[in-house]
């Protein structure tokens, strides 16, 4: 794995600790957020195509609709999963949340900041790397 990567791999997984962070207070996990966002662009679709879209495991998928299902975060009708009441209403403040978290980070950032960055995210690829 090069540099390059190695930074997107370290970035993502910065982004994903932070977006657990706002879900925590939607009683939600990372692998439930990305079904409901999948369901949310594609209203209507059949569990299978939620397994191609997620890329997640057919078992993990079924255990987070269940519990999507009791949460009332979906509903399933003719083996079709559309978004339930719950969902409609946090999903927009979930993307309201993001955005927010977003703009602050990126307010004050300028070259040398990204230069700062990039160099601390090669350190800490390093030290991980020993």
């Amino acid at each position: 794995m090069n540099r390059i990567e190695k930074r997107i791999d370290f970035l993502y997984a910065l982004k994903r600790q932070k977006l657990n962070s706002i879900l925590q207070k939607y009683e939600l996990t990372y692998d439930e957020y990305q079904i409901i966002k999948i369901i949310h662009y594609m209203d209507g679709i059949a569990s299978e195509m939620i397994e191609k879209e997620s890329k997640l495991d057919a078992i993990l998928i079924k255990n987070i609709k269940d519990t999507l299902l009791q949460k009332d975060f979906i509903n399933i009708i003719d083996n079709k999963v559309f978004l339930g009441d719950k969902a409609k209403e946090v999903y927009p403040k979930i993307r309201k949340d993001l955005k927010k978290e977003e703009r602050r980070i990126t307010k004050d950032i300028n070259k040398e900041d990204v230069i700062i960055i990039l160099e601390a995210l090669d350190q800490l690829i390093d030290y991980y790397e020993k």
